[in-house]
């Protein structure tokens, strides 16, 4: 499992007392509840429950004291039914073929995850009393609405209460249905967003002072269109500040003060003066120059990946050149896109860097897709889709784009396209 020992876990405030119970349908179990000083219930034994050879094939049933370990097979696992697990331990092999988004009723068990997992869901099981550990990347927890094929929001089956997260790593997580006084949450260097009426607070932040690329995380929203908001209304997002690539104590500064930023124990956390306070201001401003420059500068690359580049010729200007990058693929499902988008980079050379030699690009480029970009000093480098074509290095002062011969194009608008495709 990556990343380091987790902090000790702490509660939200809250202003509730007393504890929560729920029975299952076929035995009662005690939960962990809720109070001002919560013990943890010591667990019974529990013993492996190994799958046959077509994998988990569970589609009713109570379970209690079980250990599952999901992916253990070629096959995939079925539990569906709306099976109840008591006491149980879910474990994950192979992270490429399983999850732990299936039909069940979970109440004290405890979720295993063996090293970093991206973009799952866990918005089926209704989880009560549980606790996780391991690294947890864009995950979604609890009842996510959904459109169905009609147009219709339905919310998924799972639900959230009680949990304990204090042992595992959570990074651009999202909670619904759910609140932070509900559960035990890791402490700092992870911070908590609550997107509560439609994330209104979330436009105060992008003006404030806050570090640039926390801004960009700010601004993301649950997948829900802006009319959709009143729908989810209550959900939260973990953002574990060293996966930005941010110090987070250098961030300190910049969040004591900044009530919409919440984590365990933020009140205790010693608070810095300021004088200090103003300097981060002044060194993050600096960094948010840059970091602007940059992403403008690399924006029509960005943009056109996934295009094939067919041609590097010189303007009639002698230093200048103009890219020539075929975008048929956007028409495919943006009708009013246009078939091609050509770059002229004023005071500008292009060269074609491979693994023997480095020469000057010009004329009709034979088979080069750039799959990314990304920046030399300020070069703007161009990697293609297979690794022997090269990497192509542009050297330029500014860039403009066109539709068409004499036709401008706004990046705004080419994004406008790009994002349109992919959306469809």
């Amino acid at each position: 499992m990556l990343g380091c020992k987790p902090e000790t876990g702490h509660r939200a405030p809250s202003d509730e007392l007393g504890c929560e119970a729920e029975l299952s349908s076929a035995k009662s179990a005690t939960l962990v509840g809720r109070s001002n000083h919560p013990v943890q219930e010591k667990m019974s034994k529990r013993t492996p429950f190994a799958p046959n050879e077509y994998g988990y094939e569970i589609r009713s049933g109570t379970f209690e004291g079980r250990i599952l370990t999901l992916g253990a097979t070629n096959a995939s696992d079925t539990i569906v039914g709306g099976a109840t697990f008591t006491n149980c331990e879910f474990r994950m092999k192979r992270v490429a073929k399983t999850d732990f988004n299936f039909d069940a009723t979970c109440l004290n068990c405890d979720f295993h995850l063996p090293k970093r997992v991206s973009n799952r869901y866990m918005d089926r099981p209704r989880l009560n009393g549980c606790r996780f550990h391991g690294h947890y990347v864009g995950f979604d927890f609890g009842p996510k609405f959904r459109r169905d094929a009609m147009g219709t929001h339905r919310p998924s089956p799972g639900s959230l209460r009680n949990c304990d997260f204090s042992s595992a790593r959570l990074h651009l997580c999202a909670f619904y249905g759910t609140s932070l006084s509900d559960h035990t949450w890791p402490g700092w260097p992870h911070v908590f967003l609550d997107y509560s009426n439609g994330a209104s607070w979330a436009h105060v932040l992008a003006s404030s002072a806050v570090p640039e690329r926390l801004k960009i995380i700010l601004k993301l929203q649950p997948e829900l269109d802006s009319e959709d908001s009143s729908v989810n209304s209550r959900c939260i997002v973990s953002v574990y500040l060293p996966e930005i690539g941010e110090d987070p104590e250098a961030l300190w500064p910049l969040i004591q003060d900044t009530p919409e930023i919440w984590f365990p124990e933020k009140d205790k956390k010693s608070k810095v003066d300021a004088n200090a306070v103003q300097s981060t201001q002044q060194m993050n401003a600096d960094v948010a120059d840059k970091l602007l420059w940059e992403r403008n500068r690399l924006a029509p690359f960005n943009l056109l990946t996934r295009c094939w580049l067919t041609e590097v010729r010189p303007t009639s200007g002698g230093n200048s050149i103009e890219l020539v990058f075929n975008t048929t693929y956007l028409q495919s499902r943006v009708p009013d896109a246009p078939p091609e988008v050509r770059l002229v980079l004023e005071q500008a050379d292009a060269s074609l860097r491979t693994a023997t030699a480095t020469k000057k690009l010009t004329g009709m480029v034979e088979k080069y897709m750039p799959m990314s970009a990304f920046l030399e000093e300020k070069a703007v480098v161009l990697k293609p889709h297979r690794k022997e074509r090269g990497q192509v290095i542009l050297n330029f002062d500014s860039c403009k784009a066109f539709e068409t011969v004499g036709m401008s194009l706004d990046i705004a608008k080419l994004r406008d396209y790009v994002t349109r495709y992919w959306r469809q």
